[in-house]
């Protein structure tokens, strides 16, 4: 390879300018759930145990698809996690650097302008990635282009998802299929490049993505679920409407053809004509209610499994009873916000990777973090309390912790300090433009905020010489003629309102 070729394939791993493949998905061979079987299913697993999964994630598609429950968990569980803004605060707020690569952070989510056939806007993107809370693993390939904003080199312009059709194990770890340009299945793999495309795995399972992932433990209860539907279904249409049952003498062939002949119309014409002397009796069969009763109990059944896996819990999803009084409700809603935080932790992490690619490429060398939304009341007033507690054990948060607990609170927290001294002006007829009262404005905004120890300098000096010394060190970081400036705004101000010494 020349040294032109190593360039440009470095080049491309860093700068990905277009995806890698494009899948037609009219070319499986997977079929409809309705032809699906145990038999069939199993097959699929044994292929997926050797590392072909196409036949297996191709059920997972149907699997979400035909039933209406488990789109509708995955869906929730989805806008749950997604329903909060993210935003990229500067990991040091004071470090310029930090501070610039938040900026291009947020300028990477507002400059997102995809093709056609890519996903439309970051939301879809990020809940194609969550997809990854069921599935083994999901993959997004990503495209940069030129930028035209200023600052900026390359802009994330296009993600596209990679059908999980594509993802191989058969050569012992994961790979993807490379497609044709009509999107056909090639006979060729490649390890996805993490330059390339944004890969999240939403769950724990430390077991390798070809055995199926979390989805793999719904399948037989979907599979039942669905057979069980289809038996119901059967059954209702030949046991469920009410049947006709005549009587005649075994002697008497010609009434017994007419009465055949009745039944055999009777379909259509609701009704049956007959003579006085024959008997038609109409039997309910006794099973109808029984199994209807049946199906509702394991759809129930099967229901409840799914949303313990997908969502975590299943009382919100069940119109069950839990008892008067009972702290089920308040558990399961902690197993609820438990899952939320680990699905924005677990997103933030894989989203921090791309954006941190994406700063690389446009030269910032700055740090920054991810943040969903702001805290919860509950959490909010939790904090309080802790701060209450501590300020009643004698205890207050240090100023240098101040900017943690904001972070903690999603709030902005300062100290409440008492209000400055009343400074009491001389007379003038501009006061707007009176220097003494300058100067007052000036020691009011010193009294306040982290410069709040100079009103407890002013009180412990004993003459205006000790004031200024004291001035001087609490000020040391100043310039010499800042510290002069400050000093002589006070010492100012204080004589001009010197009808009462301030010293003893």
């Amino acid at each position: 390879m020349s040294l032109k070729s190593k360039i440009q394939s470095y080049l491309g791993r860093l700068i990905p300018r277009q995806h890698r493949h494009t899948f037609n998905p009219t070319l499986d061979n997977i079929g409809a759930a309705s032809s699906l079987d145990v038999n069939k299913i199993h097959d699929a697993i044994s292929q997926a145990n050797a590392g072909n999964t196409m036949a297996l994630f191709g059920i997972f598609q149907e699997m979400v698809l035909t039933d209406n429950y488990i789109q509708a968990l995955i869906d929730s569980r989805k806008r749950s996690a997604l329903k909060d803004s993210i935003s990229f605060p500067p990991v040091d707020k004071k470090n310029p650097l930090d501070v610039a690569a938040s900026k291009a952070a947020e300028m990477m989510f507002a400059g997102y302008t995809p093709n056609a056939d890519e996903v439309d806007d970051w939301q879809l993107a990020m809940g194609a990635l969550m997809d990854g809370t069921v599935w083994p693993v999901v993959f997004l390939s990503k495209r940069y282009a030129p930028s035209t904003r200023p600052g900026l080199r390359f802009d994330l312009q296009g993600l596209k998802l990679v059908d999980p059709l594509l993802l191989d194990w058969t050569r012992g770890k994961l790979m993807l299929a490379d497609t044709s340009d009509n999107g056909n299945r090639l006979g060729t793999f490649h390890e996805p490049d993490p330059a390339q495309y944004i890969k999240h795995q939403g769950h724990l399972l430390s077991i390798s993505g070809n055995r199926g992932g979390p989805l793999r433990s719904l399948l037989f209860w979907w599979l039942f679920a669905t057979m069980n539907r289809d038996f119901w279904s059967r059954f209702l249409d030949r046991f469920g409407a009410p049947f006709l049952v005549g009587k005649f003498n075994d002697s008497d062939d010609e009434g017994r053809a007419t009465l055949e002949s009745a039944f055999a119309a009777a379909s259509k014409l609701l009704g049956v004509v007959i003579s006085s002397e024959t008997e038609v009796d109409v039997v309910q069969t006794s099973g109808g209610n029984a199994t209807g009763e049946a199906f509702e109990k394991f759809r129930n059944v099967a229901r409840k499994e799914m949303a313990i896996l997908i969502a975590g819990q299943n009382l919100s999803s069940e119109s069950s009873s839990s008892g008067m009084n009972s702290g089920q409700a308040n558990l399961q809603g902690d197993v609820r916000d438990d899952m939320l935080d680990f699905d924005h932790k677990r997103l933030g992490m894989t989203l921090l990777r791309t954006v941190r690619q994406f700063l690389n490429i446009n030269g910032f060398t700055g740090s920054v973090d991810v943040v969903f939304g702001g805290k919860k009341a509950t959490d909010i007033q939790a904090l309080g309390s802790a701060l209450a507690n501590f300020k009643n054990a004698g205890l207050i948060v240090a100023d240098e912790s101040l900017a943690d607990l904001s972070a903690e609170a999603g709030l902005t927290i300062v100290r409440d300090l008492p209000p400055a001294p009343v400074l009491t002006l001389s007379a003038t007829d501009d006061p707007i433009q009176d220097p003494i009262h300058l100067a007052a404005a000036k020691l009011s905004r010193l009294m306040r905020a982290s410069l709040a120890p100079v009103r407890s300098i002013l009180a412990e000096s004993q003459s205006p010489e000790d004031l200024e010394d004291r001035l001087s060190l609490f000020f040391a970081d100043l310039s010499l003629a800042d510290r002069s400036q400050v000093t002589d705004d006070l010492l100012a101000t204080l004589a001009a309102n010197g009808a009462a010494n301030p010293f003893p």
